[in-house]
């Protein structure tokens, strides 16, 4: 077998994961068998980050004896191998003794020796993936001026190897306006949605673009965003009604009807009432409310004053609803006679039992009450009822009283409210009743 020297020079392009910050992979070369055409490169990751697979291209000058391939992901510290058929039957047996020889910019050369041939294996380049943007999209049909709007980025890894630590830029008009870092690694040809909430400022078409930092590629072709005039809430006052009439210190509900008629939803509907230009009463209902929707707000007013008033119902800071109000006075008792019992026979100068029915047609309770007995209009009995008389009610009242002489007989029953309650008329608290007085028989 005739000397035969040549130089090997392998070129290895290992496709590499980046890590954040200055982890990478490194891969040297421990082993190298020749045995016939077949070949087999055993190579050790000794970096801090996966290494993504290896191709390795094998010429003798300048020919190329062939290509060993592998896309096994080799972690720091493990092992592979990259096997493979070479254009060239190996000139020698056994097995083949290697040495670094020098390191380079290019990495490290290794000086071989099989057989009676000799060269050089050179781990030449590592291998990187590459990011591209695929697509940017904006899902959203329509889109509003100050109206959060979702826009998809999609990314793909066009290299051969694994790559992260990626910051995808989303870009208006070319000027930056967010940011997202890729949330896990690509590997080769493989794609990742990126997710912007973009709030545009302004309505017209805008100009929409990606780009990647660090750059890999040339930033994504604009995708031209119409953008329409910011929508916005209308609210109109549409009715105010009462519960029951207003009285006098006494709490009404207001029932003030809103309605939104602009084209965006609302949050709060601020309602206040005035009289005159002072505010008597606010309420603020919170919610979401649509456009279109019509909402009732209670507001809760107490009159301070009695007699017709103008009550306006606005909206917080715009023009209102004038609503002309009848306010009824104090809430207060009003004690009315509505008959008065008188027995069959009444006899002269005999002790006769009159009874007076009296009711409560006010608003608030009477703690007692005292009914008068007239004749001529002069007193001639009197008895008071100690029990409170609620609204409504009725209490008797028995009244013990001696008639004078036979004949016809005309008494006044009055009655006269006690304690603090005041009564709020007093027109309707006396009765008058007639009977006959008989003679007594002997």
């Amino acid at each position: 077998m005739h000397r035969l020297q040549a130089f090997l020079v392998l070129f290895m392009l290992i496709a590499v994961a980046w890590a954040a910050g200055d982890k990478e992979p490194s891969l040297e070369v421990l082993r190298f068998d020749w045995t016939g055409e077949q070949a087999r490169l055993t190579v050790k990751n000794t970096g801090s980050a996966p290494a993504a697979g290896a191709r390795v291209r094998i010429t003798s000058g300048s020919q190329l004896l062939g290509v060993l391939e592998s896309r096994t992901t080799l972690t720091p510290g493990a092992e592979g191998h990259l096997e493979g058929a070479l254009n060239a039957t190996a000139p020698g047996s056994g097995n083949v003794t290697m040495r670094a020889t020098s390191n380079l910019a290019t990495g490290k050369i290794y000086s071989f020796q099989s057989g009676e041939m000799s060269g050089q294996l050179s781990i030449e380049e590592m291998l990187r993936g590459r990011l591209g943007i695929e697509a940017l999209e904006v899902p959203t049909k329509e889109v509003y001026a100050g109206e959060k709007v979702e826009v998809m980025v999609r990314v793909t890894n066009l290299g051969e190897g694994a790559v992260g630590g990626t910051t995808v830029v989303l870009l208006e008009e070319g000027k930056e306006v967010a940011r997202q870092r890729l949330l896990r690694r690509l590997g080769s040809g493989s794609k990742e949605n990126v997710a912007f909430a973009w709030i545009p400022k302004q309505a017209g078409t805008l100009a929409l673009s990606a780009a990647l930092d660090p750059a890999s590629s040339e930033p994504a072709p604009n995708v031209a965003v119409k953008v329409e005039p910011a929508r916005l809430a209308e609210l109109a006052i549409e009715s105010v009604s009462f519960d029951a009439p207003p009285r006098e210190n006494a709490a009404c509900l207001v029932t003030v009807r809103v309605v939104n008629r602009g084209n965006a939803a609302t949050f709060a509907i601020p309602v206040e009432l005035k009289v005159g230009s002072t505010v008597v009463a606010r309420k603020t209902e919170r919610g979401r409310f649509e456009a279109g929707s019509i909402v009732d707000v209670p507001v809760r007013w107490v009159p301070k004053g009695g007699g017709s008033l103008n009550l306006v119902a606005a909206l917080a800071g715009g023009q209102g609803t004038t609503v002309k109000v009848d306010v009824l006075g104090k809430p207060g008792v009003n004690l009315k006679v509505v008959r008065v019992e008188v027995p069959g026979k009444v006899l002269a100068g005999r002790p006769t039992q009159f009874v007076a029915c009296v009711v409560n047609t006010g608003e608030i309770p009477a703690f007692s009450c005292t009914v008068t007995l007239k004749e001529g209009g002069m007193p001639v009995a009197s008895a008071r009822a100690e029990e409170s008389l609620e609204p409504g009610h009725e209490v008797k009242v028995p009244l013990s009283w001696t008639p004078g002489r036979p004949g016809p007989g005309t008494v006044v029953a009055e009655v006269e409210s006690g304690g603090p309650g005041l009564e709020s008329t007093t027109e309707d608290n006396r009765t008058e009743v007639q009977f006959e007085v008989l003679a007594p028989k002997n």
